[in-house]
């Protein structure tokens, strides 16, 4: 008898540890409710330093995630803390890891996402109504951003100033970077690989060249009446003679960066002036055609600039809007026989590539050839205009 009951003691103490860490796992590792809102993705997590892969992760809700891991497995949702996995991700390359930070004066265990690896790593935690920033790298402790709120700070700039000083190229840009996301990955990540070119921002400059252009008739009917008929009528006895003018062009544009990205919206604001004239025997008798416009063009385009090259390409297309503030086009005998062949707005398309060469690290020379096209806005017989517009222009 005495003898049974020391082999259950020594049972009971070799066991009670592997009893014991069950329990626990079954006790944190909660089976919790479903909102109908998580989406669920395949991916990963580490927990006890073993690899789970090809689960279902909840994805899509990150002030959850910077919380909780959640995976579905047969129909059940299941929740871990930032105490019992280390880390999790998907896909898609997202990596999610556990980290202990200070928060509201106290310091908690949550899910830092990780922005940028490399010799810094930046990660981010996202709450509520709150957007954390980290910085970390391998000899030293996780440390904060300081937050930037209302106006801009410089404190969260000092201290990626100490980060990244060894990387003159880029410390240079700092003064370009928000307290955001994408520009705090952009920078962190040019830091990283040291990377020389300038980082995205506003930019403004001026561009001078020249367009060569071509007006064409268009209408609605082969044969309208009254005076729109006599406008087509003069119009087409002048379809032989219309060709390309060229004429200067000068404008001032802005580009801005979309999300720190080589992505931007690039817009000008052109003025450019032509006039010509042609003349025909109609009917027995001299008609000139005459044309003289001075026009504001307004094109907004989307560009995509190559990065990672010295000299670096660009592309570009979008819209655009022209106002003719001076517009006189007419068939002229002794008298005017009839005009307005040309609205005085007209919206148009345009496109183009070029390249972008620096000159300094902050200005750059532009070389561009774009193509554009007016539409009028009237439905009479009219000129619509289209050609090529070559244009070199500086950044400051």
């Amino acid at each position: 008898m005495k003898t049974a009951f020391k082999i259950s003691v020594i049972l009971f103490i070799l066991l009670f540890p592997v009893v014991a860490s069950g329990q626990i796992q079954i006790q944190t590792a909660r089976v919790v409710g479903s909102t109908g809102r998580e989406r669920y993705v395949t991916g990963y997590f580490i927990m006890n330093s073993a690899i789970t892969s090809g689960v279902k992760v909840m994805d899509g809700i990150p002030h959850v995630q910077s919380r909780l891991c959640r995976e579905k497995r047969n129909g059940r949702i299941i929740e871990y803390t930032p105490e019992e996995v280390q880390e999790y991700g998907y896909q898609d390359g997202t990596v999610y890891v556990a980290r202990e930070i200070l928060l509201n004066g106290k310091t908690e265990w949550v899910f830092l996402e990780k922005l940028v690896s490399g010799d810094v790593t930046l990660f981010q935690f996202r709450d509520k109504g709150e957007s954390l920033f980290f910085l970390n790298k391998e000899d030293e402790q996780l440390q904060q951003i300081p937050v930037s709120q209302g106006e801009e700070t410089d404190a969260f700039r000092d201290l990626l100033s100490e980060w990244t000083a060894d990387c003159q190229e880029v410390h240079e840009d700092l003064k370009y970077v928000h307290y955001n996301r994408p520009s705090l990955a952009k920078y962190v990540s040019m830091y990283n690989s040291c990377d020389p070119h300038p980082f995205p921002r506003f930019r403004y400059g001026v561009n001078f060249g020249t367009q060569i252009t071509r007006d064409m008739v268009v209408s609605k009917e082969d044969n309208p009446p009254g005076d729109e008929g006599l406008k087509l009528f003069f119009l087409h006895r002048y379809d032989d003679q219309f060709q390309y003018h060229n004429h200067f062009n000068a404008s001032i544009f802005i580009d801005a960066p979309i999300k720190a990205t080589n992505l931007s919206i690039h817009a000008d604001f052109g003025f450019t002036k032509l006039g010509y004239s042609y003349t025909r025997v109609i009917n027995e008798q001299l008609t000139d055609l005459v044309v003289k416009n001075s026009t504001l063009e307004i094109p907004l385009q989307l560009r995509y600039t190559i990065p990672h090259l010295k000299i670096r390409p660009f592309v570009n297309g979008g819209v655009l809007t022209a106002f003719h503030i001076q517009n006189y086009s007419a068939v002229e005998r002794a008298y005017i026989v009839t005009s307005d062949f040309i609205s005085d707005f007209a919206l148009g398309a345009t496109a183009g590539a070029g390249v972008e060469i620096p000159i300094t690290h902050n200005n750059s020379l532009f070389l561009e050839a774009r193509y554009l096209r007016h539409f009028g806005i009237t439905g009479a017989p009219h000129l619509d205009r289209a050609g090529y517009q070559f244009t070199a222009g500086i950044s400051f």
